[in-house]
C-alpha cells in the first residue's frame, strides 16, 4: 500500500493534485472499499462541493480513514472509554457519630421545649 502522510489534505489545491492517487492507493480499493473523509469540523466530504465547503470555511485539513480501520479505531476509543478515571477520596466527615447524636439530641431538646412552651400558651 502506497504510504500516505497522515492521511490528509493539508488544503485544498493538495486534494486537488493528490486526491485521485491517494484515495485509491489502498490495494483493497474499489467501488465498496472507499477512503472515508471528514473535514476539521467533523463533517463527511464525498463529493467535490463537500471538499469546496470546506475551503470556503476554512475546515481543512481532510482527514480520512480506510474501512479496514474504523474497527481498529473503534477498538481504540473503546480502550480509551473503558480507563476508569479515578474516584476521589471522600474528605473525612468532620462529624463523628457523637457528635451528630449530640445534634440529633439537641435538636429533640428543643422540639420538646417549643412544643412545651406551644402547649402552656395554649392553655393560657
Amino acid at each position: 500500500m502506497t504510504e500516505i502522510p497522515d492521511q490528509k489534505f493539508d488544503n485544498f489545491g493538495q486534494w486537488i493534485e493528490n486526491a485521485s492517487v491517494w484515495l485509491t492507493a489502498h490495494p483493497n480499493y474499489r467501488t465498496d472499499f472507499r477512503a472515508i473523509c471528514f473535514d476539521a469540523k467533523g463533517r463527511l466530504c464525498r463529493i467535490g462541493g463537500e471538499f469546496e465547503r470546506a475551503r470556503n470555511e476554512n475546515a481543512f485539513p481532510i482527514r480520512w480513514l480506510w474501512p479496514d480501520q474504523v474497527a481498529e479505531l473503534g477498538a481504540i476509543l473503546a480502550s480509551a472509554e473503558s480507563i476508569k478515571t479515578p474516584t476521589p477520596t471522600p474528605k473525612p466527615d468532620r462529624r463523628s457519630d457523637l457528635y451528630r447524636a449530640r445534634l440529633s439530641l439537641e435538636s429533640a431538646e428543643l422540639t420538646a421545649k417549643i412544643l412545651r412552651d406551644l402547649v402552656k400558651d395554649l392553655k393560657s
